[in-house]
């Protein structure tokens, strides 16, 4: 069997990925205005939904710098996606479809504001929205609960599921979202003991592999935020990852098949999730 270990997402390129929220006037260079692709108001109602903050997803004006990289904001960083205070989001092409750098404009688009709470980037929307680099260290994270039980992954109540079910490898529009579901099932807070990383980097959080056709694709995130880590009582933390079948620039294309997608939480796996892809 094949092994494609795939450097998914904002997750594994975060030299350019982080984006600014631009107060100033102007759009980047080369900036087009763009319709959204039918899947962002799919992504917009899960902002919503994960920063428990409502917002009307028609008051956004898109843009995009068509086959861009990375774009110029108002600061002279490179960058990947703009937030500007008149409520336009810019996207640089190759990232119109990386669903976490999209939902952490949106974030900002629901807000109205340019910062980056730790609560609303990290806590509540954490493995929604892409928070690395300058917005995860934008705020200290905060200390953890004294009277914190000391657990293992396998005191968590790990679930994966994928959707839609299906998906078709010539619509270019193919999508499919796996989501890792982690719960505290106990009464009391928690604090994850994750498995060494083997490296300099931190420990493995959430993971997928996607097995077809004889090749296996897989991808570890990182605990990169301790938050990550930390449950209260009964709370849910979910991560999510996004796929086209056409492919982008950090992702193998998925040809018509039989897939099973697998999620885990620091190497503990949940039960597997059969996906057919249509030709």
């Amino acid at each position: 069997m094949r092994r494609l270990v795939i450097a998914y997402c904002v997750a594994a390129t975060s030299v350019l990925v982080a984006c600014v929220d631009s107060t100033g006037p102007g759009l980047p260079a080369g900036a087009q205005r763009m319709d959204p692709p039918a899947i962002y108001a799919e992504w917009w109602r899960m902002t919503e939904a994960c920063s428990a903050r409502t917002g009307d997803f028609s008051d956004i004006t898109w843009y995009v710098v068509p086959g861009a990289h990375s774009i110029t904001s108002g600061d002279a960083r490179q960058v990947q996606g703009i937030w500007i205070a008149d409520n336009s989001i810019v996207i640089a092409g190759e990232s119109v479809r990386s669903g976490p750098l999209v939902r952490h404009e949106m974030l900002h688009g629901i807000r109205k504001q340019g910062s980056h709470p730790r609560g609303d980037f990290v806590d509540r929307c954490g493995g929604i929205v892409a928070c690395e680099a300058g917005c995860l260290h934008e705020e200290q994270a905060p200390e953890p609960d004294p009277t914190a039980m000391v657990v293992d992954p396998a005191d968590m109540e790990i679930e994966a599921s994928v959707w839609p079910a299906s998906a078709s490898a010539s619509d270019p529009e193919g999508y499919l979202r796996l989501t890792i579901t982690v719960r505290n099932p106990g009464s009391q807070s928690v604090i994850v003991r994750l498995p060494e990383s083997g490296d300099a980097g931190p420990s493995a959080s959430f993971s997928f592999e996607i097995e077809a056709l004889g090749w296996l694709m897989d991808f570890d995130e990182r605990a990169w935020a301790p938050e990550v880590t930390r449950f209260a009582a009964g709370q849910t933390r979910q991560h999510v990852f996004d796929f086209w079948t056409a492919g982008m620039v950090w992702q193998w294309p998925l040809a018509a098949g039989a897939y099973e997608f697998r999620g885990a939480y620091g190497e503990r796996w949940a039960s597997p999730a059969s996906v057919t892809v249509t030709p």
